[in-house]
């Protein structure tokens, strides 16, 4: 029966301030709240959608992808990776803080390819917490062959 009374004297000693007395009072920060926060990359890109239109057989089509770092520490762009052998890419490395790079990504088109819609990945990888992996995509329709011409040309690809 003293259970139930202990308890209500208890909650009653912390609601009427003796609950501070009880816990471990903690000192307050001195650093500063700007200096805790870590300054952080922020890569910022517009377009990660590229539409080529129509495009050839056995030719190749290339877009320049711009971004901005808006973050307070440097933008590094660690590695591009496309997700197809038919496409290549190329990137700034480190981009100040304001400032902006590109990546240049080019898509061989193979004649086997003729009258196909294609999409080709690539993803870019970098220090931006935020945004740690970007993807970029290719797009374009593939025209049509000329009669004939389909099967003497792989473009390389065999």
């Amino acid at each position: 029966m003293n259970k139930p009374y202990l308890a209500i004297a208890l909650a009653a000693l912390l609601c009427l301030g003796g609950g501070p007395a009880l816990a471990q009072q903690l000192p307050p920060s001195t650093v500063p709240a700007s200096e805790t926060t870590k300054p952080t990359p922020r890569m910022m890109i517009d377009q990660i959608e590229y539409d080529a239109g129509e495009v050839d057989p056995a030719t190749m089509f290339t877009n320049k992808f711009t971004f901005k770092n808006e973050g307070d520490a440097p933008l590094i762009i660690e590695r591009v990776r496309p997700g197809c052998g038919c496409a290549v890419a190329e990137a700034d490395k480190e981009i100040a803080p304001g400032e902006t790079g590109q990546v240049t990504v080019s898509v061989r088109v193979y004649r086997e390819w003729a009258g196909q819609a294609i999409r080709k990945v690539t993803w870019v990888f970098t220090n931006d917490p935020l945004n740690p992996q970007v993807r970029l995509i290719m797009i374009a329709k593939v025209k049509d062959a000329p009669a004939g011409t389909a099967s003497q040309d792989s473009g390389g690809k065999k």
